[in-house]
Order: C-alpha cells, then sequence, then structure tokens
C-alpha cells in the first residue's frame, strides 16, 4: 500500500497525493474487510443480554463502518449478478434523518418519502426492522437481505411489502446509507428496538422495481472503477428526476438549467447513475 501512494505522489501535488493515498487506502480497507467477512458470517451471534446499549448506535464509527460493509457484502451476493453495483458509503445527512424518524417509534410504519430527502442526491429510500431485544445491525440488514427468497428478477408481478427491503438494499445505483436506532415504548410486545435505514438516492420505482441492477458480470459496467472484482466505485453525487435525462438533454440542453437532470449534465458519462430498465 505505501509503494502505491508513493507511485501516486510522483504525479500529482501534495494536496491531492494526500487525498489520494487516504482515497486509496480506504478502499483497499474496504477490499480486504469484504475479502474476511464471508469466513465469520456465519458464526453465533452475541446473546442479547452481552450486547451493550451504545454497541448498536451508529454515533459511533465502528457501528458505522460494520452497517457500510455489511451492505456492501450482501450486494456482492446479488443472483443474478450485477454489473453496475454501486459502492456505498456513509450519509451522515441520511443518518440523521434516520435516527430522527426511529426516535418517532412508530411501529413498522414508513414516514412519507418527501421527508427523506437529501442535498443534491433526492429523496432516499428506507427500509424498516424491528425487535424485542438488542439485535445486531448483521441480523437487521441479513433480514432485509432474505427477501430475495421472493425475488425473481424481471418479474412484472410482485409484492413489494415481500421484497422491497432487498430491492432497496440491493438497488444499484443507490450508494449513500445512513441508519439510526431507538428503544422504544409500545408495540406488541410493550417495548421494541427501532430500527432504520435510509439510502440515497432512493430506490424502488414504481414499475422497475423488478430491475433493481443491471444483469452481467460483477463489474462490466465500471472494468475501471472496480473493488473486489464486485462493486463500483464510480458513483455521481448527483441525481437525475427524470429516467429519459440523456434523451432529454439531447433535444434541448436548456433542460440542464431546470434541476431535473443534474447528473446527466453533471457527471461524466464514465459515472453510473441512472436508474431505468435493466433488459
Amino acid at each position: 500500500m505505501t509503494l502505491l501512494c508513493i507511485a501516486v505522489n510522483n504525479f500529482v501535488n501534495m494536496y491531492v497525493r494526500g487525498a489520494l493515498c487516504i482515497q486509496v487506502l480506504l478502499l483497499l480497507n474496504v477490499a480486504v474487510e469484504l475479502e474476511t467477512m464471508q469466513s465469520w458470517t456465519n458464526k453465533q451471534m452475541f446473546p442479547p443480554h452481552m450486547i451493550p446499549d451504545n454497541a448498536l448506535h451508529p454515533r459511533r464509527s465502528v457501528v458505522r463502518r460494520k452497517i457500510v460493509l455489511y451492505h456492501n457484502f450482501f450486494r456482492t451476493k446479488v443472483r443474478p449478478s450485477a454489473a453496475n453495483m454501486l459502492l456505498m458509503s456513509w450519509h451522515a445527512g441520511a443518518a440523521r434523518q434516520a435516527q430522527q424518524y426511529a426516535e418517532q417509534c412508530r411501529f413498522l410504519t414508513h414516514n412519507d418519502a418527501s421527508e427523506n430527502t437529501v442535498p443534491h442526491l433526492g429523496t432516499c429510500g428506507q427500509n424498516l426492522f424491528v425487535a424485542a431485544q438488542k439485535t445486531p445491525w448483521f441480523f437487521a440488514i441479513k433480514t432485509w437481505f432474505l427477501e430475495y427468497q421472493n425475488f425473481t428478477y424481471g418479474n412484472p408481478a410482485y409484492n413489494l411489502k415481500t421484497i422491497g427491503h432487498y430491492t432497496q438494499m440491493v438497488w444499484a445505483t443507490s450508494h449513500k446509507v445512513g441508519c439510526g436506532v431507538a428503544h422504544c415504548k409500545g408495540g406488541p410486545w410493550g417495548h421494541f428496538y427501532n430500527y432504520v435505514c435510509h439510502y440515497c438516492p432512493g430506490g424502488n420505482y414504481h414499475s422497475i422495481t423488478q430491475y433493481p441492477y443491471k444483469i452481467g458480470k460483477p463489474c462490466e459496467e465500471c472494468p475501471n472503477h472496480c473493488l473486489s472484482k464486485s462493486l463500483c466505485t464510480n458513483s455521481c453525487n448527483k441525481m437525475d428526476f427524470y429516467s429519459n435525462c440523456p434523451e432529454l438533454v439531447n433535444i434541448s440542453k436548456d433542460v440542464c438549467n431546470q434541476g431535473v437532470c443534474n447528473a446527466t449534465c453533471n457527471c461524466a458519462t464514465d459515472k453510473i447513475h441512472r436508474n431505468y430498465p435493466w433488459r
């Protein structure tokens, strides 16, 4: 890793080279974590009474890192495999909103999507999980992923309630995640732990939920921006509000002044950002 940073340093100025080294090291660290995670994912979890009170809260950096790692791990496990699956990273704004909603203690009830909006990325998706006792984040996230058993890629006949957590979690262009958890009163058990994750930009677009990603060999859509031979790192930090933005921009460049096609207008063509039926 040191040699790689030195090689980069020969070509850039002091400020940029430092940032590049940090980015390279972070990506390498994620790659190592993804490679080693498989060996312990099936191990028995801690009993609830042994989980410390602060072990679940994303205000701790170690918890944030694990939540992101778990999401990226499961995003590499989709079948059929994904050609354009983006690497997820933490979004502090989405996390604040998720935490605020978790503390409202509404048992398995989604809020209005318009309340989950962050700058540049628009509306975020939302996954919910509740438990009667302290439960590791891994179990909550794996529970969402297990909805793949109800999912058939491309099948328009689906029940969003039985696949929606999975499809949002593996939505290729949702590359930011932020989560929160709260211990609440009420619910069928008298109290419950309320887990909330927000994903930006949001997925589960109406009429194309059955296409959460593009089928293909892992990283086929990002051969020069691939991590661990499975996740793309060339995300766009803006979003389009219409699936046909490239066509609209070709018709009239004035569309770029309207704020509805920000990804198409501002991100290079090698950035992954489009959400539309992958056929």
